[in-house]
């Protein structure tokens, strides 16, 4: 049997798209909520971002679906969506009030629910591996009406940021095809089809009582559009794949349980920080937010950032406890440094990644083949002040010896210069003499904590300068119901950043590390971020990696006394730490490996109760 390439072919790349203004010239046609400002004033800096990533551990990131769970793709110009016929009239889910949408358990899979009549139309999207190294994206449609519907499996010339392109488009059997290549595999051949274009109008227009048929239009302009109509039977669902393209899956496509169970696998190999007032599913979200975007690491469509943003990453990833991830996008921040694409006023950042690497992880391939670059960052890095002496040392044993360890010894460090402080001090590894307590101001005072880098960087510095903070209630109202945060404030005008950022991701976890945990001179100081919100309340934080070793404890209360239970898995050749817990106990310590202690009640303690 020939694969889809083979009867398919491929093309050239299309010519460029037309711009969101001539977009408003089109006529009446149904844009993505999103972009519908975008078009309006001929803006793509409108284009509000506010979609959730689907992505994979093998593939990446793969596509996006925005608010009324439009699909977009990222390697192609266009965009699959969902209207539905039902009743007396269609419902177009970007002009509905009633579209409510979720994550599942915080994963990367995300539920946009359409309101058709007194019950819901579900759609449910997730990435699947295919076999090809590049994942395809998986559509569930399901209906909760006790009467039928119909679905129409819409493709459009729509990208993220506006205006996509399709020259030609036609369904043959059970796909969908857009310039010749295989775009939604649908479960069976369509009951009807339609079409549209600029020149003809939207498709929309023509879904009525009797559709024309037709199964394919060409658009000179890039307009073409095509809908497949699926009938929609209660308890029945329709699986819709979004193959992009590709050869004919060898993987069979996974039930949502199977994606599901195979998230939670992964991320259980990582650390968990579950603190009072945080929902259960933000960790997984932060954390499979980051994972899958490991094999895409680097600037995505319509991010404005530098390259060493990724140092974020890497931090984010190996103070998560995931090695090999962070292994993975340390690496091409080294050859970017070597190729002279990183500015040396940008070094310190990776050389705190670097640090992240070798002082918690055990992957340490990357610093090896890369041991004269990590010399310079760490030597620059150190000299500059902004990363402490005990982490560069670590860091050049990790990548070339004893040797290279001592002579990073003999360096004296200096006075960090204010950009550096926050540069490395966003991820967590400032200097213990910085004045945490100036950053936490300066963080506060951006943005109004309106981002989730800002909001991390607060929780950081927080911590650090002694000063109670409690980040829960503003990530909730940043995250809104799918917990997704970009790199910058939405909204109006304001082109920072992609709408489902694993940076953003990152900073928020290690923010909530630095509160769960500050590893200082030959010890581990406990809750540094104590909150008096926290009072009463237990917490458990799980496989946590540090300098000494794996972490893990428990905080449970007895009336206005906390019981702290720890557990630590040193790394061989490691003394074990010495323990504090100073803000809820300043007396207590201990060195021992594991145990439990009942805590001294703090003041502000007096009369809490305990709670679970």
């Amino acid at each position: 049997m020939k694969s889809l390439r083979e009867r398919f072919g491929r093309i050239a790349p299309a010519p460029a798209s037309p711009s969101p203004a001539s977009l408003a010239e089109w006529g009446d046609w149904i844009w993505p909520k999103g972009l519908a400002t975008a078009v309006t004033t001929g803006d793509v800096g409108d284009v509000v971002r506010k979609w959730n990533t689907l992505s994979t551990l093998g593939a990446g990131a793969i596509a996006d679906v925005d608010p009324a769970g439009c699909i977009m793709l990222r390697n192609r110009p266009l965009a699959v969506d969902v209207w539905i016929g039902g009743g007396d009239r269609w419902w177009f889910p970007a002009r509905e009030a009633t579209v409510r949408q979720t994550r599942i358990e915080g994963l990367p899979i995300v539920e946009t629910r359409v309101k058709v009549g007194d019950a819901d139309v579900v759609l449910t999207a997730w990435a699947d591996e295919s076999g090809d190294a590049r994942g395809r994206v998986m559509l569930q449609l399901s209906t909760e009406l006790e009467v039928p519907v119909v679905a129409a499996i819409v493709v459009r010339p729509i990208g993220l940021f506006g205006p996509g392109r399709i020259n030609e488009a036609r369904i043959s059997g059970d796909l969908m095809i857009a310039d010749r290549l295989p775009v939604v595999q649908l479960p069976r051949e369509p009951g009807d089809a339609a079409v549209g274009s600029r020149d003809q109008g939207d498709v929309h227009l023509k879904l009525g009582d009797e559709l024309v048929g037709e199964m394919s239009i060409e658009a000179p302009d890039g307009s073409a559009t095509i809908a497949a109509m699926l009938p929609l039977a209660p308890g029945i669902d329709q699986i819709v794949q979004i193959i992009d393209g590709r050869d004919e899956a060898t993987v069979a496509p996974a039930e949502l349980a199977q994606i599901v169970a195979g998230w939670k696998a992964h991320l259980n190999t990582g650390a968990s920080i579950e603190l009072p007032g945080w929902p259960k599913h933000v960790p997984p979200s932060l954390l499979s937010g980051m994972l899958g975007a490991v094999a895409t690491a680097g600037p995505q469509p319509g991010e404005e950032r530098p390259l060493s943003d990724d140092a974020l990453l890497t931090c984010g990833l190996a103070q998560a406890g995931f090695g090999w991830a962070a292994a993975t996008t340390l690496e091409p921040l080294l050859e970017a440094v070597t190729e002279g694409g990183i500015p040396r006023s940008e070094w310190a950042s990776v050389a705190a990644a670097c640090v992240a690497v070798g002082s918690l992880t055990t992957d340490h391939a990357p610093l090896e083949r890369n041991a004269d670059t990590v010399a310079t960052l760490v030597g620059h890095a150190l000299a500059a002040g902004a990363i402490e002496p005990v982490d560069a040392v670590t860091t050049m044993r990790a990548a070339a010896g004893d040797m290279a360890a001592q002579d990073t010894a003999q360096i004296r460090p200096g006075a960090p210069s204010p950009g550096d402080v926050r540069a490395v001090g966003r991820l967590g590894m400032l200097p213990a003499g910085a004045d945490w307590a100036a950053v936490h101001r300066a963080a506060e005072q951006v943005d109004g904590l309106r981002d989730a880098a800002t909001l991390g960087l607060a929780m950081v510095s927080s911590a650090r300068g002694g000063a109670s903070f409690d980040g829960a209630v503003p990530t909730r109202a940043l995250a809104g119901t799918t917990w997704r945060w970009s790199t910058g404030t939405d909204g109006p005008g304001l082109d920072r950043g992609c709408g489902d950022s694993p940076h953003a991701r990152a900073a928020l976890f290690l923010g909530l590390r630095a509160q769960a945990i500050h590893e200082v001179d030959g010890g581990l100081d406990l809750l540094p971020g104590f909150s008096s919100t926290w009072l009463g309340r237990n917490l458990d934080v799980k496989g946590l990696p540090t300098r000494f070793g794996t972490l893990s404890f428990h905080l449970r209360w007895h009336g206005a006394r906390a019981a702290l239970l720890w557990e630590i898995e040193p790394i061989d050749g490691t003394e074990l730490p010495t323990i504090t817990v100073r803000a809820l106990d300043p007396a207590f310590s201990t060195t021992e490996g594991s145990g439990e202690a009942l805590l001294e009640a703090p003041a502000s303690a007096e009369g809490a109760s305990p709670s679970t």
